[in-house]
């Protein structure tokens, strides 16, 4: 995991250098973990960050592309939320659980909360930010409700066919072979995405990540 995290920041610092002056536009994808666990506040761009060990770098990387709106380069930091739709990311990984064990399978207790973002959405706000963000721009891509994890694990369950059956791993179970991607899996996050709404104009359009796992792209 160090050795990624070490090659995401040089691989970023030379693309940076290699722009310098150009006035450019560069985006890095980062993530609402570098937030940690929000409770019930909604986190926004001015949250101060607080990032699962899976991602302890990232904020420093986040700086880094921030501040080179001084080098010449219009550079952006996107976050976004978990992502969802066309049956893949994530929740792909609760469905598959469920037909491959008849229960989808979850992490912890299930009462942390996840927030969501459609990956159509996402990609009309990358979109957004390349016409319109100035540089040094910071968003956070998340749309509609936090839910559950355990609600998210039932309707995987219902789309993968195992009717609403799921299992709950602990922690200290999933940490065995999940390692740190386990303590990501159970924070407990709440956030806002009204600055690009309000900065860019985006309208995320998609409905519910509940109703795409029980009917829609991830179902049988």
């Amino acid at each position: 995991m160090r050795v990624r995290q070490k090659t995401d920041a040089a691989v970023v610092q030379a693309i940076l250098t290699a722009l310098e002056r150009t006035e450019k536009p560069f985006i890095y994808t980062s993530g609402v973990w570098v937030l940690g666990p929000t409770g019930d506040k909604p986190a926004d761009e001015q949250t101060p960050t607080n990032p699962t060990p899976l991602v302890a770098q990232r904020p420093g990387i986040e700086q880094e592309v921030l501040r080179a709106k001084d080098r010449g380069v219009r550079s952006m930091v996107i976050r976004p939320a978990l992502v969802w739709g066309r049956g893949g990311s994530i929740p792909r990984m609760l469905v598959e659980s469920a037909r491959q064990s008849g229960a989808a399978t979850y992490v912890g207790d299930g009462e942390n909360r996840w927030p969501f973002v459609d990956v159509d959405d996402l990609a009309k706000l990358y979109v957004l930010a390349l016409e319109k963000a100035p540089a040094g721009s910071l968003y956070h891509a998340a749309h509609g409700p936090s839910y559950r994890v355990r609600e998210v694990a039932e309707a995987a369950s219902i789309g993968g066919g195992a009717k609403g059956k799921t299992r709950s791993m602990p922690l200290a179970e999933a940490r065995k072979t999940m390692y740190a991607f386990a303590d990501a899996l159970v924070l407990d996050q709440v956030v806002s995405g009204m600055k690009a709404e309000k900065e860019l104009g985006w309208s995320p359009r998609a409905g519910s990540v509940l109703d795409d796992l029980k009917t829609g792209s991830y179902a049988r």
